[in-house]
Parts: structure tokens; sequence; C-alpha cells
């Protein structure tokens, strides 16, 4: 059986393909679909024209057939009850989201994963294998914080198709906030795996076997997957924050926004404004300048130095490089070439952003290709090119929406358009809208109030977490187990220093005790002098700086006899240390900063 034609639709969207024609005198709204039919508007939404003697027969079927089924529920069954409006988020936040997850995707895929691979691969050759646990320990984290990364690149990617799917109006309000929320939770999980990976493959450092500190210390300034973190956090908030205003606020007997007419081959398709041409001309021609002068000479240059060598697979190491610049060199000029025919308006909007969403992988791709310099990332030269790229392409993005957006309404400003609707179709879901609206603003307010305590608590928590290690005592302290007699120099104390990098120099240490058996306070002891006390460094290193496990005897003087040697008497000593360090200003005056490193008891027998 065929399917009844619908002779009423509830709003605009549904109706069939046709073409608006000029409203009335009355200001009624007129449609002419493809198979001939006239429909026109009305309070309740649209309907087909028909002949004035069919009105009162054809509207009466209509009403019984759209409204009132029988009482039994068995209806035509074949209308199904059309979904009312729901809220919608704009062409603007999804395409923010669209950007967001480019940036994780080509940030991950380009920075973090080959550097993680790298790190991998040097611990798992056999000139590290001698270093045991930590080895493990820091393979382990690697090998979860590159699982991490491929999540990140997946999620991302399911962003992207969400966004896309926003853009449509195909989505809910909620989706491009939760992806969000789950790509933030993913980078900072792998942020923190891959620092306490890092920070427990130094503490399983032996000090007695190793030059402890000559390990870099982890820091999570130091992790790449970090900075897209920030970065998703600060677009989750702006995300969320037009997510749920967009909730709050969303009115179902509002006017329905026209879509975007895009028009990406069209002869009429809009033409970027000036300011994004400059900035592409900018940026293009600081990129092509850089690459060409400095990249391109220096690839050349190695190229050379290897050939000369006979080394013949670092020259092939370099002429990828070179040719990853080369290609740089070609799509800058290519960048530049469309931002000159953008700001004589020979070019669409879309080819520009195209242009550089080219250009920027080429510049990452040469970041990961130049690890060989023993350099991070941050520190390529290719990254600062490819950084400004990506920031003139964000800027150059936005524009190019705004160019489109507001094209579309001048388009529509006409007869052809809809943008001038005079009425809004009355969708009556709700008994008290108003009521309904305040109750979502307060929960807006309230959820954005909570997530920025969750982030706080969580900022701190984070800080904490990182920084626990520095709040860990600097130094430990035991007995000297030297025999203690009546006189004076005997040994006391050991402080036994914990912190295993080299910050600590020999000629900065201060060292100050007090003990309960006398009442001279606290006082300095002298570095190899006899006086009230001494002290002296054991097992230190030739560089003359302090790592973990060397240590600082501390003596008696000659002139006070801090711990008597009675058997049934006790000395308890409480031992300060400090660190001195100089600084000099412009003005040539040396200031001097002490630093309490901590204070440290023991009963000495």
């Amino acid at each position: 059986m065929e399917r009844r034609q619908r002779s009423f639709v509830p709003n605009w969207e549904d109706l069939p393909e046709g073409e608006w024609l000029e409203n009335d005198e009355n200001g009624n709204h007129w449609y002419l679909d493809v198979e001939g039919n006239y429909w026109h508007s009305t309070d309740d939404g649209y309907r087909i024209w028909v002949e004035e003697e069919e009105v009162t027969t054809s509207s009466s079927t209509e009403s019984t057939y759209q409204y009132e089924p029988d009482e039994g529920g068995e209806g035509d069954g074949e209308e199904e009850e059309e979904p009312g409006p729901s809220p919608r988020l704009g062409a603007g936040t999804a395409l923010l989201g669209i950007g967001l997850a480019l940036i994780v995707i080509a940030w991950t895929y380009f920075i973090t994963m080959p550097t993680a691979k790298l790190n991998i691969e040097l611990q798992s050759s056999e000139a590290t294998q001698w270093e045991g646990e930590m080895s493990k320990v820091f393979l382990d984290g690697m090998e979860l914080y590159q699982l991490l990364n491929i999540a990140t690149l997946v999620i991302a990617m399911v962003m992207i198709g969400l966004a896309v799917m926003t853009l449509t109006k195909k989505t809910p309000w909620w989706t491009v906030s939760a992806s969000n929320f789950a790509l933030l939770c993913v980078l900072f999980i792998a942020s923190l795996v891959a620092f306490s990976s890092e920070q427990k493959s130094v503490d399983a450092c032996d000090p007695l076997v190793y030059y402890c500190y000559g390990f870099e210390q982890p820091s999570i300034l130091l992790i790449d997957a970090f900075y897209p973190a920030l970065f998703s956090m600060a677009a989750f908030f702006y995300i969320l924050n037009t997510s749920l205003k967009t909730w709050a606020d969303f009115d179902p007997n509002q006017e329905p926004e026209p879509e975007l007419d895009i028009q990406i081959f069209s002869r009429d398709a809009p033409k970027l404004g000036a300011f994004p041409a400059l900035i592409g001309l900018v940026t293009g021609l600081a990129v092509l300048a850089f690459t060409q002068i400095v990249s391109v000479a220096e690839a050349v240059e190695n190229i050379d130095i290897a050939n000369d060598f006979g080394m013949a697979d670092m020259a092939e190491m370099f002429e990828t490089v070179l040719f990853y610049n080369q290609l740089a060199v070609g799509l800058s000029s290519l960048v530049v070439l469309v931002s000159l025919l953008s700001l004589i308006k020979k070019a669409p909007w879309w080819t520009l952003p195209a242009s550089y969403f080219l250009l920027i992988p080429s510049l990452f791709i040469i970041v990961n290709k130049s690890d060989y310099n023993g350099l991070t990332t941050f520190e390529q030269d290719a990254f600062f090119t490819g950084a400004g790229s990506l920031v003139a392409a964000m800027i150059i993005s936005v524009s190019a929406f705004r160019t489109l957006a507001n094209h579309e309404w001048e388009e529509l400003d006409g007869d052809e358009g809809y943008s001038d609707f005079s009425e809004t179709n009355s969708f009556d879901f709700y008994d008290d809208e108003e009521e309904l609206q305040g109750w979502r603003g307060k929960v807006r307010t309230a959820a954005m109030v909570m997530l920025v305590l969750t982030a706080g608590i969580g900022g701190f928590f984070l800080q904490q977490y990182v920084t626990s290690a520095a709040n860990e005592p600097t130094f430990s302290i035991r007995d000297a187990n030297g025999v203690l007699s009546g006189g004076s120099y005997d040994e006391l104390v050991v402080l036994d220093l914990m912190d295993k990098t080299r910050k600590f120099s020999e000629e900065t240490i201060e060292v100050k005790i007090e003990s309960d058996a006398n009442e001279l306070g606290e006082v300095v002891c002298r570095w190899k002098q006899s006086g009230k006390c001494t002290f002296e460094y054991l097992e230190i290193f030739d560089d003359r700086r302090l790592t973990a496990m060397e240590s600082i005897l501390i003596s008696e003087g000659g002139s006070v006899d801090w711990c008597s040697g009675a058997a049934d008497e006790t000395c308890k000593i409480t031992v300060g240390v400090y660190h001195s360090r100089s600084t000099e200003d412009e003005d040539m005056q040396v200031s001097v900063e002490v630093i309490e490193l901590g204070s440290y008891t023991i009963t000495v027998v």
C-alpha cells in the first residue's frame, strides 16, 4: 500500500524539496514543492493549499489523521509522530571542536608518539640493558603511554566526526562536550603516566652504582602530551559553557536558524578579508625565508660533512630532512601565492586555510626527522615555524568562518531566502516555558561553578603530585657510631644526602647544630676547621658537586664538649642544614640567599 502524502508538517525543516515563494499581503509564507503542491504557513506549521470547496473536508481528515487516533490505538500505523525541536550547537562551536581535534592529532602523531617511540627504542637497546630496574620501570610506563597516545588519536577522530555531524544538526547539544571531555581525560592520564614512569625510573637509580645526577630530572613541563592537554582543557571550558548556554536558553518557539550556504566551488563563493590574507602572507614569507636560509642550508652542510667522513647512513638521514625542508619551502611559497590571491579577492574563502593544512604537517614531520641533533622537540628549528603556522591557521580559519557566516546572512536578506520570517512557529511542549528556562539557567550556573571548583582542586592535587619528590627530605641523619668521651673531638652524627640532583656544592652548604646537653643554642659548624664544631664531606666526587649517598660527618670542636661519655646519659643533637646562593644584579651588587634544607634531630648514645 502506498504511503499517504502528508498535507501538514509542524516546521519548515520537514517540508519536501522545493523553493520558497514571495509572502502574500497577510504575511503568510508560501512554498512550492517539486510535485507542484503549494504550501502556506499556519499558526501550528505548514499545510498544503487546496481549493476552497475542499477545505472543510480536507482539514477535518488531516486533523483526524494527525491528532485523533482511535481509542484502541490502531491508527493507520504508517504516519509517525514528528519529533519536536531540540537544542542544537552553533557551527562555530563545532568548528572549534574540529580545530582542537586536528591540533591534538597533529601534535600527538608528529611529536608525542615519535618521541615516545625513540625513548622505547633507546631503553630497549643492548647498550642500556645494564641499567636493569631503571629500564624496566621506564619501558613499562612508556608502553602504556604509547597506548594512551593511540587512544588519543582515536578519540580525536571521533570528535571530528561528531563535530561534523553537529554542523549538519544531526547530533544533540552535548556530544561535542562529551567527546572533548574524553579527549581531555586521556591526555591528562597520558601526561601523568609519562611523568610517573620517568620519576619512578630516577627513583630506582642506585647512587652507589650510577652517577644518578647525570640523569635528566623528571618535569611535567617536559612531557609532550601535557601541552595539548592544557589546550584541550581551555577549549573544554568554552565548549561546555556554550553547550550549557544553548541548552539553558533553548526556546522551542524560536525560528530555527538557516543553514550556512558553504559554496565551495561556486563562482559566487565569498572571499576572505584583508586581515586574514595579510596574516597568511606574513607567516608564509617568514616560514619560507627561515626554512630556506636556515634549515635547508643546515641540512646541506650536514650532508656534505657526512659524505666527507663516509657516513652513508647519516647522509641518507640528512637527505630525508632536506627533502621535507624543500617540501616546506614549496608549500610556504604556495601559501604566499594564495595569500596574495586572497588579498586581491581572486581566491575563495577556503583556499588559504587549506594551504596551511598542507604546510603544517610537513613542518612537524621535519621536527620528527630532526631528532638526531639531541635537541628536544621544543628546541628544534621547525617547531617554531610549525607552531607559528598553527596559530596563523587558527586565526585564518576563524576569519574564514566569520566571512562565510556573514556572507550567508547577506544572501538571505532578499526575497529568495527565509531569514526575513516575521512569525514564529508555536511548539507548546511545556506548560511554563519561562520557569523551565530559569531552572535550566540555574543548572548551567551550578555546573560551571562545580567545573571551576573541580579544575582548581584538580590543579592543586596535580601540583602536589608533581612536586612530591621535591618535598621529600633532602638529608637523613644517623648516629656516627663513634665513642663518646668526656673530652672534645668526638664524632657525633652523619647526614646522608638523599637528593639525586647535583644542585649543591661543597662550598655552599652551611651546617648548624644545637644540643640539649648545653646552653649554647644553635652554633655554626666550620668546614674542616676547629671551633665549637666541625664538619667534613665523605666520598665527594671530583667535580666538587654533591649528590645522593654522599655524606657529611659532624664532630665536636676543640673548645666544646657537646655530649659526655657517661653510659647512662644521652645527648639529643639537632642539625640544621642551609644552602647559600650568591646572586649579582645589574649594578654589580652581590646578594646572598640562604635556603633552609631541613632540620634533623637524633639522640646520640
